[in-house]
């Protein structure tokens, strides 16, 4: 049986934490969370998961979540909850909102979102709205959700609702976005969660940790004093030399030597999609259909394998230079300089080059 909207209220935002400080995505997504709230009447609670958060361990975290919006800040604290456990942070959301009936369930767009928003909404039977615009999104009266994103390199809006659909799950693109003011002087409460409930996921079925030399992705972009990552996109769009890493440099050490090179040739650096997903660069650094759309001067893209959703946003450098292994793969369709061979290794020779000045 459909759920009864009626019966469903709040907006719920998944936040974390890491080091006991709120991270930076989280802390705009709040921000957005609260606006929509102010202009709605809905209340705002976020969901801090962590395996072993307490009111006392927790409290910087919380005492942030509150002064970026939230009006409570509910703690899941179990063993299970590692940021790079989806399943489990999936499993356990689902089953809180599945008692507690908020209206809007909201998560920063990321790569670990990307992984926990589609098993929410295959746990909980609703519909999914990713990667919507922060300014796109409107509550009424009755709860339910209009969600806005860009398409077709922004060149498309299109607005998605789900009437039926309880609650509402959304990945909001809040990497470009300015860090809202934190109000120290908003009160709130914080209160544990009670996960008895939860039917944990076989841990044989879940993630397991990756070695040092090819780290997961975490949930969230961590805490950081540097520059708006708005900035971060306004440089990619004006770079002239942009050099792009892909899911084939195989490693954040292998990843590393993209940055390299960028920096050698006095350029930017760049990932695609799926390098963001592996855990390799920020969200904020990612040239796709969702992130960041460039027309460099010189486009190199090493490891890259030329997915409709990259090209998108890249086909409009003056010159293409795709390195891959493959000699089919798709980018090298609308390279105007194909180089087939292992990108580690000949990157390693460029920055030998580079750095003899020859």
């Amino acid at each position: 049986m459909d759920p009864n909207p009626d019966d469903y209220r709040g907006i719920y935002v998944l936040v974390d934490a890491p080091a006991g400080r709120l991270s930076d995505l989280s802390a705009r997504v709040l921000g957005v969370a609260r606006a929509l709230a102010d202009s709605s009447g809905a209340p705002v609670t976020a969901l801090l998961p962590d395996a072993v958060a307490t009111t006392d361990n927790a409290g910087e975290a919380a005492t942030e979540a509150i002064a970026y919006g939230a009006d409570t800040v509910l703690l899941l604290a179990d063993p299970h909850l590692v940021a790079e456990n989806a399943p489990a942070v999936a499993a356990a959301v689902a089953t809180l909102a599945a008692a507690r009936k908020p209206a809007v369930l909201m998560l920063a767009d990321s790569p670990a979102a990307r992984a926990i928003a589609p098993r929410l909404a295959q746990r909980l039977g609703g519909g999914l709205v990713s990667a919507a615009e922060p300014t796109g999104l409107d509550l009424d009266a009755g709860n339910s959700l209009a969600a806005t994103r860009r398409e077709w390199s922004g060149r498309l809006l299109t607005t998605y609702v789900q009437p039926s659909a309880r609650p509402q799950i959304v990945t909001v693109r809040v990497a470009g976005t300015a860090r809202p003011y934190a109000d120290d002087w908003r009160s709130g409460s914080t209160e544990s969660a009670d996960l008895s409930a939860v039917a944990w996921p076989d841990p044989a079925l879940t993630p397991q940790p990756i070695s040092d030399a090819n780290p997961p992705a975490t949930f969230s972009t961590p805490h950081s004093d540097e520059p708006a990552v708005i900035g971060v996109a306004r440089r990619l769009r004006g770079a002239r030399c942009l050099v792009v890493g892909g899911r084939g440099m195989g490693s954040a050490a292998g990843f590393a030597r993209v940055q390299q090179l960028a920096a050698a040739l006095g350029g930017e650096w760049a990932a695609t999609g799926g390098a963001v997903e592996a855990g390799f660069a920020p969200p904020e650094r990612e040239v796709s259909l969702y992130g960041t759309s460039v027309q460099p001067e010189v486009y190199i893209g090493c490891g890259v394998s030329g997915s409709p959703q990259h090209v998108v946003a890249m086909q409009q450098a003056r010159t293409i230079v795709a390195v891959n292994s493959d000699p089919t793969a798709p980018i090298f369709r609308w390279a105007h300089y194909a180089i087939v061979a292992d990108s580690t290794a000949l990157l390693d020779a460029l920055l030998a080059q580079v750095g003899s000045g020859t």
